[in-house]
């Protein structure tokens, strides 16, 4: 008797594994794409889902994280159905490329008298020349020491950046 409500029991567990088990216990829901999205595209609400899948990167985007990827620019080719990641996508003004007429500039040590402490990429630069403000940029890159940066421009902040530069000047920077 014993035996028979043993082997009963196994066959429920393994039944309730296979039906609510495995899906709630091995399978994690992350944030997808519906569609496969061009570098360049901005992020709707109507082109995120939500996938499950087996052993997720602790680094995939959840789906309570959606409203913060609305608005965004997809940085690269992101494919559908596939876990998406925070570096995949980036503020719309730190975009590059010939099309959106934004380029990435490095920024010299030689150039700035102090890159402030806490400055981050995507935050805003402001660049002052003799108490003047130059120009401002968003912050793509930067280095390790800290003694170069990337920033985003157009064309016009290239050379209002470079004209100031070729004089000897030294930026002052602040940043927002």
């Amino acid at each position: 008797m014993l035996g028979l409500v043993l082997a009963v029991m196994s066959i429920l567990a393994m039944f309730g594994w296979e039906k609510w088990g495995r899906d709630r216990f091995l399978y994690d829901e992350v944030l997808a794409l519906s569609e496969n999205t061009a570098r360049g595209s901005i992020i709707t609400e109507d082109m995120l889902c939500s996938i499950r899948t087996e052993h997720a990167d602790a680094e995939a985007l959840r789906p309570s994280q959606a409203s913060g990827l609305v608005g965004k620019q997809a940085l690269q080719f992101v494919h559908s159905g596939v876990p998406v990641f925070e570096e995949y996508f980036g503020e719309p003004n730190t975009a590059v490329g010939r099309e959106l007429d934004r380029y990435v500039m490095s920024v010299p040590e030689s150039w700035f008298a102090a890159l402030p402490e806490s400055a981050a990429p995507g935050d805003t630069l402001y660049f002052f020349c003799d108490g003047t403000e130059i120009t401002s940029a968003v912050v793509k890159h930067i280095a390790e020491n800290r003694k170069s940066f990337e920033i985003v421009v157009d064309r016009k902040q290239q050379e209002k950046l470079g004209r100031a530069a070729a004089a000897g000047s030294r930026f002052t920077l602040s940043y927002n």
